[in-house]
């Protein structure tokens, strides 16, 4: 199977290094598709991964990380094929509570508008998730809850440093946990191992 790889907000393909090893030793090809959300919309990034999706003459995967995984489901009803698999890996597919919290604040919601720009903006939006399409694609969901569990901004709910369990959950998709955080889930050894099984 060729798996395509997309990273995370504020991250680069190098993000997901360990794991495309991984899946390489497992007997997988892999590419990686990067981006950056500071001067790109949302939909300008959207329509630059369906075309490279496009491309793909082969079976093949999506696995993707946090933001990354908002872009496939964006791009998945003008998709020409779609993936065998696709696994998300802390997704934030409902709006994101500590986004909300840090652009709320005067100093630190400036900096978190100049550095993550129109997904920034969508991010805190319960009305862009709204309206996104839920995938059509075998998929499956991973969330992680090594988290602190603080009262700001999780409710002293499970969540990943970043995103709560709750916030990561698609009706009638497969959910797992793990004990990870967000920026590190990607190589979890039962994600990697769960991605494998979902693979063959």
């Amino acid at each position: 199977m060729h798996v395509v790889l997309i990273h995370g907000m504020g991250r680069t393909p190098r993000s997901m290094a360990r794991l495309s090893r991984r899946l390489h030793e497992a007997g997988h090809s892999t590419s990686s598709f990067g981006y950056g959300v500071r001067t790109s919309p949302i939909a300008v990034l959207t329509h630059r991964f369906g075309r490279e999706l496009d491309q793909i003459r082969q079976p093949y995967a999506v696995v993707g990380h946090s933001l990354g995984n908002i872009l496939y489901r964006l791009a998945e009803p003008d998709l020409q094929r779609l993936p065998a698999q696709v696994v998300m890996l802390a997704p934030p597919n409902n709006a994101a509570a500590i986004a909300r919290l840090v652009s709320s604040l005067p100093l630190a919601g400036n900096v978190f508008r100049l550095l993550t720009g129109d997904a920034g903006r969508q991010l805190i939006d319960p009305a862009f998730f709204s309206s996104i399409p839920l995938p059509r694609a075998p998929s499956l969901v991973f969330a992680g809850d090594a988290g602190p569990r603080l009262k700001l901004p999780f409710d002293h709910q499970p969540n990943d440093g970043i995103v709560s369990v709750e916030e990561t959950r698609l009706e009638g998709i497969d959910h797992e946990v793990v004990p990870a955080i967000h920026t590190f889930i990607m190589n979890h050894p039962r994600v990697v191992r769960r991605i494998n099984d979902r693979l063959r």
